[in-house]
């Protein structure tokens, strides 16, 4: 007898891959041994062919996926020649294991049947699932733990440690569970936000807060999962801890990041207030910007680079949203009221006043042209569109606000790391004008950020000198500039 004779085609269409909802409904196949003959029935007739004294045979036994497939490391393989095609190959070799005796649950030993029997000999070591990927891809990669002295836009990575891997394949991991989470929500109907976030008022009714789409889910978010966001522990002359960039270099990695920042735009994008929600809407400005910087480095068409800074208005709009609320400009919290980092103001629209500021993107007056003049080379007029849409969006937000609303920025205060009127995430005004610098033909500039030496008051006055001198639209600029003029009286 041989084992091809137990071999039959049998179509996967005719194999059941799920139960019936009505078991005993289930096909079953009866031979009558006195007439031999075979007939179809179901398995609720079962009564009706036993007989008395009939002897009923239960087999409670389970299939269990004991069939496995992996590859082989090699560590009992026979040397090949040099010039066999099969030496190039790492891990190739796949191998099949079939369970047939649990010998120890303690240690999970099996009896088993291999194969190819003879090329696989005592002491090989076989992967299988993810072992086997982690294997080959531990022995492949060429560079990943980046130190940003060596590994820039373009140029190679260094070498990459074991825990450097671990870390990456273990985020990879909750990248699966990101999906997961999303079957979730599209299986059972969960994407409305506003039924899982929100408070309770006063009359003990729910508000949900946030948008009618978008997970249910607030943190972690798929936004920490962009490879831009993935640390590892090293030394780095510049700091102790630096971006890791996993077998790619960083353009690379920041274009996968940019996938992910919009997917997580798509699912989640947070709810009202200046910094809400899943995604860090500031910090995806900056990001923005890094990309398309280096584009620009690798020589990328200047078309491309544009259309990414477009994006930078899509983020602009959908963070002026998000801060669009009533929240006031200056809360302290009754416990600690001079803490700056619990006053309800830096959830505000005031903490966006330099941020989403026209002067943003404007020249900044010393000869070096704003980089989102490239919008030009995505359509002629671009610029100057994309220019007119920021001022409207900042006078919505800004032109009704008074200065009595506000705080006023403290030049002492170093609770966020420097003076407070220069603060990344200030949410003050400044207390008069100040006169901006001037370069070496007496001529006014104001740089961006605003943050290296230049208060939101002068980036603002000189967003309308700068939008002025570029032809932007007068209406939208007398409003600018009369909000400028009451918020801080010129001397």
């Amino acid at each position: 007898m041989l084992v091809s004779d137990f071999r039959y085609d049998l179509p996967e269409a005719h194999i059941a891959q799920e139960p019936l909802a009505d078991r005993a409904a289930s096909r079953m196949l009866h031979l009558d041994r006195r007439s031999g003959a075979v007939r179809d029935v179901v398995f609720r007739n079962l009564p009706d062919l036993l007989r008395p004294n009939d002897l009923l045979v239960l087999n409670n036994t389970r299939v269990f996926p004991a069939r496995l497939y992996g590859r082989r490391s090699g560590q009992r393989a026979q040397p090949l020649s040099p010039r066999n095609p099969a030496s190039k190959d790492f891990l190739q070799g796949r191998g099949e294991v079939l369970l047939t005796r649990q010998l120890s649950q303690q240690h999970n030993e099996w009896e088993c049947l291999v194969r190819p029997g003879r090329k696989i000999g005592v002491g090989e070591c076989i992967y299988f699932g993810a072992a086997q990927e982690l294997q080959a891809l531990l022995a492949d990669a060429t560079a990943s733990l980046a130190d940003l002295t060596t590994c820039g836009p373009t140029g190679p990575c260094t070498p990459f440690s074991t825990e450097a891997f671990i870390e990456r394949a273990d985020v990879g991991l909750y990248h699966w569970m990101g999906v997961k989470q999303w079957e979730i929500v599209e299986t059972y109907g969960l994407q409305d936000q506003k039924s899982f976030h929100g408070t309770v008022d006063a009359s003990s009714n729910w508000v949900g807060d946030g948008e009618a789409r978008g997970w249910p889910f607030s943190w972690p978010s798929v936004f920490y999962l962009a490879p831009h966001m993935i640390y590892a522990p090293t030394v780095t002359a510049s700091s102790t801890r630096e971006f890791y960039f996993s077998w790619e270099n960083r353009l690379i990695s920041y274009y996968r990041t940019n996938a992910w920042y919009q997917l997580q735009v798509t699912i989640n994008p947070g709810w009202g207030g200046a910094s809400n929600g899943p995604i860090d809407w500031p910090y995806t400005q900056g990001f923005i910007e890094g990309l398309s910087d280096d584009l620009n480095t690798a020589k990328a068409p200047g078309w491309i680079s544009a259309a990414h800074l477009a994006r930078y208005f899509e983020i602009n709009a959908k963070l002026a949203q998000k801060a669009n609320t009533n929240i006031l400009f200056d809360a302290p919290d009754p416990k600690d009221p001079t803490n700056i980092w619990v006053n309800q103001g830096l959830q505000s629209k005031a903490d966006l006043l330099f941020k989403l500021s026209p002067a943003v993107i404007l020249d900044s007056g010393i000869g070096q042209p704003t980089k989102f003049r490239a919008l030009e080379q995505v359509a002629p007029g671009a610029y100057l569109i994309f220019v007119n849409g920021s001022i409207a969006l900042y006078n919505s937000l800004y032109s009704t606000t008074t200065r009595s609303q506000y705080r006023t920025c403290d030049p002492s205060n170093m609770q966020m790391g420097e003076s407070e009127q220069y603060a990344g995430q200030r949410f003050c005004i400044d207390a008069g004008r100040t006169s901006l610098a001037t370069d070496s033909n007496g001529k006014p500039y104001c740089l961006y950020p605003a943050n290296d030496g230049f208060t939101t008051e002068q980036f603002s006055i000189w967003g309308v000198m700068a939008a002025t001198q570029l032809g932007a639209d007068a209406g939208l600029l007398k409003t600018w500039s009369n909000w400028n003029d009451q918020m801080w009286p010129p001397n």
